[in-house]
């Protein structure tokens, strides 16, 4: 058996990442106040506000159980093609999910993808 043919794998990758996924909103964090309790003032945090299209899953139990796992305490992955920071937050099925950790770059098919830890926040979205 020979090689795997790279260009036959980047052509794979691009049917299989051009429409899967599944749509949610991404409440990125862009900056937060203080705010002036004395005077009523609650701390206050801003966001944009998107539509975005990225692939769920349940961290396997190979990945919990790898060195580090325990530490790796996340509720659900999502891949997509940009990069997630940790006070992002995601709207899924009606759930708000909190970015846990930074994004983990990966490649596939000759495409740069990103991995992000998502835990569950107990507000509703």
């Amino acid at each position: 058996m020979g090689r795997p043919d790279p260009d036959s794998v980047r052509r794979q990758a691009a049917i299989i990442f051009e429409g899967a996924g599944e749509t949610a909103q991404l409440r990125r964090f862009i900056s937060a106040a203080g705010g002036v309790p004395q005077y009523g003032i609650e701390p206050n945090e801003s966001f944009t506000t998107r539509a975005i299209t990225g692939l769920f899953r349940a961290p396997s139990p190979a990945e919990r159980a790898a060195p580090g796992g325990y530490a790796y305490d996340a509720d659900l992955l999502l891949t997509m093609d940009s990069a997630l920071a940790p006070r992002d937050e995601i709207n899924w099925q009606g759930v708000r999910y909190i970015v846990a950790g930074s994004a983990m770059p990966m490649r596939l098919g000759g495409r740069v993808l990103y991995r992000s830890p998502l835990r569950f926040s107990n507000v509703t979205a």
